[in-house]
């Protein structure tokens, strides 16, 4: 049974509830059942967002990229503030055996 989560986040003799992750039918089938904690699943959620509230300041109105101070304009995608995140978060995980290790 595969587990989304590091090794590393398990602490020794700490007890986590592990359940099935919800999946669709096509993702069941590509990945394989999956075990996730909800608690490291919500604390990995509130880390990613404090991170991304700090990395985008409120709009101020002066700081649009595709505005230079010389009055020049340069070339940027169209909804460039979502290219940062294509290819989505990539997973790490660990496989239990039938004894539980």
């Amino acid at each position: 049974m595969q587990v989304a989560h590091n090794v590393s986040e398990f602490q020794d003799g700490e007890e986590r509830i592990l359940v099935l992750k919800d999946s669709s039918v096509l993702e069941n089938e590509e990945e394989g059942d999956q075990l996730i904690s909800i608690q490291l699943e919500e604390q990995n959620r509130l880390k990613k967002n404090l991170e991304n509230k700090k990395k985008k300041p409120v709009y101020t109105g002066y700081d649009d990229e595709e505005f230079n101070f010389g009055g020049g304009v340069t070339k940027k995608s169209i909804l460039s503030h979502y290219d940062e995140e294509i290819e989505g978060e990539k997973r790490h995980g660990f496989t239990l055996g039938n004894d539980g290790t």
